[in-house]
C-alpha cells in the first residue's frame, strides 16, 4: 500500500530541487505539516492562474490601485509559501508602484520578471509538474526550433542570448520549470557562453522532439 508520505515525496522532492524555492520556509509557514502546505501551494496554483494577464489589464486600463493591491497579494501569498524569487519579484514591482507609475519600459521588465517567476512557480506546482518530477520530457518542434535559435545566439557570444532564453521561458510555462534550461540561462546572466552552449547542446540531445 502506497502511504501518504509517499504520495507527497514526487512533489516535495520537485520543491527542493526548484531554483528560488525555500521548502524549509514554506513548512515554517505550515506549521512543520507537510500535507497543509501541499494543500496551500494547491490553493496557490488555482488561484494565480489569470494574474499575470490581470497584471497586464490593470495596466493597460490604467486601474493603478487594483493593479498595485493585486502585486501585493501576490508578494503577500509568495512568502506565505515559500516562493522566494516569485515573491522578490513582486516586492519590486509592488515597490516601485508605492513610489509612483514607473514608465512603461521599466514596467514592462519588472512584469516580464513577474510573469517568468510566476508561470516557473505555477508549473512547478501544477499536477503533471509533480508526476514528471520537475524535468520537461519530449518536446515540440517549436520548442526545439526556438531553442536552437537561442543556441546559435549562445554561439555567437551575443550578449542577447540570456535575454532570448528568458523571454522563451516566460512565454512557455513547460520550459519554464526545467532545471536543466534554468541552469543554461543562469550561466548566459554571467556570460559564460561556451558552457552555457554546451548544456544547452546536450539539453537538446536527451530532449526527443513529440511529433503529433
Amino acid at each position: 500500500m502506497i502511504s501518504q508520505q509517499d504520495e507527497q515525496e514526487p512533489l516535495l522532492q520537485t520543491l527542493r530541487q526548484t531554483p528560488g524555492y525555500d521548502l524549509s520556509l514554506g513548512l515554517h509557514y505550515a506549521g512543520g505539516n507537510t500535507e497543509r502546505l501541499i494543500r496551500v501551494l494547491a490553493v496557490f496554483q488555482r488561484q494565480h492562474q489569470q494574474t499575470i494577464a490581470l497584471v497586464e489589464s490593470h495596466w493597460q486600463r490604467g486601474a493603478y490601485d487594483a493593479l498595485q493591491r493585486l502585486v501585493h497579494t501576490v508578494k503577500g501569498g509568495a512568502s506565505a509559501v515559500g516562493a522566494v524569487s516569485l515573491q522578490h519579484a513582486a516586492e519590486v514591482l509592488d515597490g516601485a508602484l508605492k513610489k509612483g507609475l514607473p514608465d512603461a519600459d521599466p514596467f514592462a521588465a519588472m512584469q516580464q520578471q513577474l510573469a517568468l517567476e510566476m508561470n516557473r512557480f505555477l508549473a512547478v506546482i501544477s499536477p503533471k509538474t509533480v508526476v514528471e518530477g520537475g524535468a520537461v520530457g519530449a518536446i515540440l518542434p517549436r520548442q526545439r526550433e526556438r531553442l536552437v535559435q537561442v543556441l546559435e545566439i549562445v554561439e555567437g557570444y551575443d550578449a542577447m542570448a540570456g535575454e532570448q532564453l528568458q523571454q522563451l521561458l516566460h512565454s512557455d510555462t513547460q520550459l519554464a520549470v526545467d532545471h536543466g534550461l534554468q541552469r543554461v540561462l543562469d550561466l548566459l546572466n554571467i556570460y559564460e557562453f561556451e558552457q552555457a552552449a554546451e548544456l544547452l547542446k546536450g539539453w537538446l540531445r536527451d530532449h526527443a522532439v513529440d511529433t503529433p
